[in-house]
């Protein structure tokens, strides 16, 4: 049921829909005025997101802007208003889907750019990860630990039950070991 104050406030914006869509840029800016509220309400109602409120808004405005002569004003305004906003934020929705299609692809695109370059720029890196792979579990466990999960010597210490300088002094072991296989298998590759 629409109120008193509701039915004043949308014959006001009828006469100034009427008016505007006679060219009246007076009248134009009353009516965009008018109906910001209600349109913002109604976007936020269709969920758009709040960072894009502003910019659907200024679209449906300038889509109701280009229509008004098709407006009949004799017909309640807000619900025409309404209509446009409607497909205004459909739109708006598929847009949005594409970008995020476009975005996911170039995101997949890059990371497969970065991970082909990440062999060109670290030849050595596949050699250091068979060389890896061919460490104790226990050693592959330390440099797993420290390497790639950052924890402490003390960290992995107290989880394996031993000491922290046993650790200390596995790291440097396991280093120097890594190194020599590194460089056998880059020999034996040349």
């Amino acid at each position: 049921m629409v109120t008193r104050e509701a039915a004043v406030e949308d014959r006001e914006l009828r006469a100034w829909a009427r008016v505007a869509a006679e060219g009246d840029l007076d009248a134009a800016e009353k009516l965009i005025r008018g109906l910001h509220a209600h349109l913002h309400s109604f976007l936020h109602l269709l969920g758009v997101p709040e960072r894009d409120i502003d910019d659907v808004a200024q679209d449906v405005t300038l889509t109701m802007y280009r229509g008004l002569a098709r407006y009949d004003s004799s017909e309640p305004f807000l619900p025409w208003l309404r209509g446009i906003a409607r497909n205004v934020v459909a739109t708006y929705w598929r847009g949005s889907a594409r970008y995020e299609a476009r975005l996911g692809a170039l995101r997949q695109r890059v990371s497969e750019e970065l991970e082909r370059d990440e062999r060109a720029w670290c030849p050595e890196l596949d050699r250091l990860k068979a060389c890896v792979s061919k460490l104790q579990q226990r050693q592959r466990t330390i440099v797993e630990r420290h390497y790639f999960d950052g924890e402490t010597s003390s960290v992995i210490a107290k989880a394996l039950g031993i000491g922290a300088s046993a650790i200390r002094k596995a790291l440097m072991g396991i280093r120097a070991a890594l190194r020599k296989c590194v460089e056998e298998t880059r020999e034996a590759t040349s």
